[in-house]
């Protein structure tokens, strides 16, 4: 599903903006257990912005090279697109450990985006997993810099359900892709083809303010119970 964000609402399940304007509307078809809304920041979003990076940094270190490389280089992007390669590429890294993992990268001094000094954006992941592994991955901007973080919990996630995880590396870089572009579209057509013998539910939440104001936030939840 590949639509462009628009300022007229649809029927529930639904893409709706009223921050967003000029952009032109385009037939979107939904799965019935699909709910796309474009709102406020959501509170895990918030909760992501509260994490520094220049604390993180302080405590966290990377193996992951190519990671960090993609981090660097996106801080020499505007805020806009800051995550370019970056979902991808962070979904990848659980096949080489799947376990906890974050990485934090700080802006350099010299480094100065005209117009961005005040914009930061925050992307948050969910997966829930059959067997009830929740993996929540993050990925945020700000002034101080970039974080990038993997956590799961209630339990240990198996070898299908990695492959089923990071198998959705694409359709997350896809997504974070769409929004980035300009005009913003919503691309979460390949979230929806989930494995859901493996995995249960996949939420997408993302934002992108200036100051106190959140200028774009997407919220997406799609789970199995209407799949068929």
């Amino acid at each position: 599903m590949v639509a462009q964000i628009s300022s007229i609402g649809f029927p529930v399940p639904r893409v709706v903006s009223n921050v967003i304007t000029g952009a032109k509307q385009s037939p979107a078809t939904f799965q019935p257990s699909t709910r796309v809304t474009l709102s406020d920041a959501s509170d895990e979003i918030n909760a992501i912005y509260n994490i520094g990076a220049q604390k993180l940094r302080t405590s966290t270190t990377s193996s992951n090279s190519q990671l960090a490389y993609l981090m660097s280089a996106n801080l020499h992007q505007s805020v806009s697109v800051s995550f370019q390669g970056l979902g991808k590429a962070l979904l990848l890294q659980l096949k080489d450990d799947p376990n906890d993992f974050s990485s934090a990268v700080a802006s350099p001094v010299d480094v100065q985006v005209s117009g961005d000094n005040d914009k930061a954006a925050a992307v948050a992941l969910g997966i829930v997993t059959q067997s009830g592994v929740k993996v929540s991955v993050s990925l945020s901007r700000q002034q101080d810099g970039i974080v990038a973080q993997i956590q799961t919990s209630h339990g240990d996630l198996d070898e299908n359900e990695v492959l089923a995880i990071s198998g959705l590396a694409d359709a997350f870089q896809a997504a974070l892709d769409g929004l980035s572009a300009q005009p913003p579209v919503v691309n979460i057509d390949g979230l929806t083809q989930f494995d859901n013998t493996i995995l249960k539910s996949v939420d997408l939440n993302t934002d992108v303010r200036q100051g106190n104001d959140s200028l774009q936030s997407l919220n997406y939840q799609s789970d199995n119970v209407s799949r068929g």
